[in-house]
């Protein structure tokens, strides 16, 4: 039953990324004449493709049980810093999509038997790991 509630976070979580951002690019490209390249753009790339690995990984995680979720980890921490950084604009959709994706890891955890210092390990690893790139973009933009 954890699986199948783990599953369905991770799919509304990897839905409220591609979509959020989809619509998001939609309305910046409607309401601004000029480009959207590198930013927006770049952000609303990143968090699509982060919605559309975190779908993949839950799918591979029925395939081989157990190792997944610590990606699932990994990539709502990833989340946590493009929320924080567009506080102002799409940062709330992704703090959304963030915590869709960390009850979905939690309930893939508990399949296993428990969150451990390790997953939180991993959530602190995306976060570190997706702040620097993140930042790359507001400098070069």
């Amino acid at each position: 039953m954890s699986r199948f509630i783990g599953l369905l976070f991770i799919s509304s979580g990897a839905a409220a990324c591609i979509g959020g951002a989809a619509a998001f690019w939609s309305l910046q490209a409607s309401t601004t004449e000029g480009s959207l390249w590198p930013l927006p753009a770049l952000a609303l790339l990143d968090w699509g493709i982060l919605g559309f690995a975190g779908f993949l990984l839950a799918r591979l995680g029925d395939a081989a049980p157990g190792w997944p979720s610590h990606g699932l980890w990994a990539i709502g921490g990833a989340l946590l810093p493009l929320g924080v950084i567009g506080t102002l604009s799409i940062g709330p959709f992704v703090i959304l999509s963030a915590v869709l994706f960390l009850l979905g890891a939690a309930a893939s955890s508990l399949t296993r038997s428990k969150i451990t210092g390790h997953d939180l390990r991993w959530m602190a690893g995306g976060f570190v790991g997706h702040l620097l790139p993140l930042l790359l973009f507001i400098a070069l933009a």
